[in-house]
């Protein structure tokens, strides 16, 4: 049985180019949306008005001209803090490049940006059932700092759990709860 430190045999770690996406990606992004199989897969229209979205940022992992991942997400200021925070709004890897560091490279480009643009946090919106999500983004650094029971979007016909994870420098964090207390390193 393998440790959660261990990584899987006959895999390496695979260095990728982190680059901005452009128009001509979208067919292989859409492509990776649909191998990850998830419950609310974005459409091609709906990357193509990210990528026309003032504000959204929208970056691709590249590996031998192949795109393995991407990455889209926006900066927002809370009204009340002033502070900044990259809101993730979707990230994946191809199922079958999954485990080979591209996933942490795109991460770390994450946290780069964020200390660029002088924000406090990261956050992802990640839903309760999605056990893989939650484990990656606890090996990044982040903490479930919040459980959403009843959230739905435009896409959702249903409400559902998701979990607010946040990434802060560990002196920054200061919410202690229920949930970020079962997360803590």
């Amino acid at each position: 049985m393998m440790g959660s430190k261990e990584k899987p045999q006959g895999k390496r770690n695979i260095p990728v180019k982190i680059r901005w996406m452009r128009r001509a990606d979208i067919d292989d992004v859409v492509s990776i949306e649909e191998a990850c199989h998830f419950d609310y897969p974005w459409s091609r229209q709906e990357f193509v008005v990210c990528l026309r979205r003032r504000g959204c940022i929208n970056v691709v992992a590249e590996r031998n001209k192949e795109t393995v991942g991407y990455l889209v997400y926006a900066m927002t200021e809370d009204p009340d803090t002033e502070e900044k925070k990259l809101d993730v709004l979707n990230f994946a890897v191809a199922p079958k490049k999954q485990r080979r560091s591209i996933g942490t490279q795109m991460a770390d480009k994450l946290k780069e940006k964020m200390h660029q643009n002088h924000a406090t946090s990261i956050e992802f919106l990640v839903h309760a059932e999605n056990l893989g999500a939650q484990l990656f983004l606890k090996s990044q650094g982040f903490l479930a700092i919040e459980l959403i029971e009843d959230y739905v979007d435009e896409a959702m016909e249903e409400e559902e759990e998701v979990y607010v994870m946040q990434y802060r420098l560990k002196h920054q964090f200061r919410i202690k709860n229920r949930i970020s207390k079962y997360w803590d390193v």
